[in-house]
């Protein structure tokens, strides 16, 4: 299963600011309103390969957060 990133995670990898984000999304034809967690429908996610696709595009280099050591930090808490 594919990890998903909040839009304020997203932006941040992205290194851009939430408006810019919102407009970066209708020109890839990604519609926020759909894009709603079911178990919080007040949060909005982008899958890590629309993440990696909308990078790609602009050609901005990112850098996702490894999963295992996001695992050991939230188990450590």
């Amino acid at each position: 299963m594919s990890r998903r990133y909040n839009f304020g995670q997203s932006a941040d990898l992205l290194r851009t600011n939430p408006k810019t984000f919102l407009k970066w999304l209708a020109e890839d034809g990604i519609d926020a309103s759909k894009q709603r967690d079911r178990a919080d429908p007040r949060q909005k996610y982008i899958t890590e390969e629309q993440l990696i696709q909308m990078a790609k595009q602009r050609e901005i280099e990112l850098h996702l957060p490894d999963p295992v050591r996001d695992q050991t930090s939230r188990s450590c808490e």
